[in-house]
């Protein structure tokens, strides 16, 4: 019997969960499939959401600053970031790009054939009140879903098409590239973004429309012959068993920002335990013994040694000993970059640096990695990172 032949999406399908990201290639999952639940309101059950539930009455469409959304951390339904995402759209009468507001993929901003974002950039679509809701131009932008891989059919033309992405991921590129640069040119990150993943990067991504949850969620592979993808679906799979999860959010990671509180709360008890005593060695010794202590090679053990040693010794590391060590992974950490000059005094930064290490020990299992948004952040990095590359050179 012959394999069962797949077809791609095509644009006049329900795209409830066809939503892939330009920037990352992951697929969006629906809002259905993360909460079991065909009611978007739930999604106030979160901790950060949950104060606008009381608004008597309640709208159709509760929209609120883009913000809310960007700087959220999910925690009862942590892939619900990867459900929020962005557009640009081209416009069928003017050929301008736009950039849209947030929304939530499913239902909520799908109707019949067409997606429905806010027009306004700055604004964000965080739940509906009714699975089938009515949208009005005023407020929302209507489009059909475009892919990146192939030509554009013939049945676009008169008609908006939008290239979605997560709002995670538009938050990375817009912290590499610079808010000015991306704004100014959604075209430009449009056509940088098609020449990526055209120029054989697809291999990294699933094969666009096609929905691979439960792939990833089971963390396995269908033979190739019963897979719509082939090898490309398997080389995913493999992916996810390595210890990548693409639904966590790479913009908000828990890991680092618990490594940020700990280094605030061990700069405040080393400072009241430190021993003058063992203070007066001199710098060349202590540094001679913090580097049989932890080696460059570390393991999570060398680490918790050497935070007990700074909790006694009245010493700084010298920092050719941190870039030794933390240097090769210093990209994952750009939140170093979003620092406010209050944060340098209050941070206790050998303590965060060991925090870092921490996060890419090679002694972490995959079990662990899969439950940490970091691995998917490096990820959706070396994705943007190429993007980026494309769009200087098209520019």
């Amino acid at each position: 019997m012959s394999p069962k032949r797949w077809k791609r999406a095509r644009p006049y399908n329900p795209a409830w969960s066809e939503v892939t990201c330009i920037l990352c290639g992951a697929v969006s999952p629906t809002l259905e499939s993360q909460i079991e639940s065909d009611k978007s309101l739930v999604v106030l059950e979160e901790a950060e959401l949950e104060t606008y539930r009381k608004r008597v009455p309640f709208p159709d469409h509760l929209i609120l600053p883009s913000t809310v959304v960007e700087r959220a951390n999910f925690t009862k339904f942590p892939y619900l970031s990867s459900c929020y995402y962005r557009a640009i759209v081209k416009s069928c009468s003017t050929s301008e790009y736009y950039l849209t507001g947030i929304g939530l993929t499913g239902p909520p901003s799908c109707k019949g054939q067409f997606i429905y974002l806010p027009r306004d950039k700055n604004s964000a679509q965080i739940c509906s009140r009714k699975i089938i809701s009515t949208f009005d131009n005023a407020r929302f932008r209507q489009f059909f879903l475009a892919g990146v891989e192939d030509r554009h059919s013939k049945n676009y033309k008169g008609k908006n098409m939008g290239f979605p992405f997560h709002a995670h991921c538009w938050e990375i590129l817009r912290h590499l590239l610079g808010k000015d640069t991306i704004e100014k040119r959604p075209g430009a990150i449009v056509q940088a973004a098609r020449e990526y993943w055209r120029s054989g990067n697809i291999e990294y991504a699933p094969i666009w429309g096609i929905d691979h949850t439960m792939d990833l969620w089971q963390g396995g592979t269908r033979p190739v012959e019963d897979s719509p993808a082939g090898s490309l679906r398997l080389s995913w799979g493999l992916l996810y068993q390595k210890g990548i999860n693409v639904y966590l959010s790479p913009w908000i990671v828990p890991e680092i920002q618990k490594a940020i509180k700990l280094a605030r709360d061990q700069r405040a008890q080393a400072s009241l335990t430190k021993s003058s005593y063992l203070g007066r060695l001199p710098i060349e010794v202590f540094l001679l013994v913090i580097e049989i202590i932890c080696p460059f090679k570390y393991t999570r053990i060398d680490i918790s040694n050497v935070r007990n040693l700074l909790c006694v010794f009245d010493l700084e590391v010298p920092e050719c000993f941190w870039k030794s060590r933390v240097q090769p992974h210093r990209h994952l950490f750009f939140e170093l970059d979003l620092f406010e000059e209050e944060d340098y005094d209050s941070l206790g930064w050998q303590f965060l640096w060991l925090g870092f290490m921490d996060l890419v020990a090679d002694t972490r299992d995959w079990e662990e990695a899969e439950s940490s948004g970091l691995t998917n952040r490096g990820r959706v990095l070396e994705q943007i990172q190429g993007i980026i590359t494309k769009f200087h050179e098209l520019n």
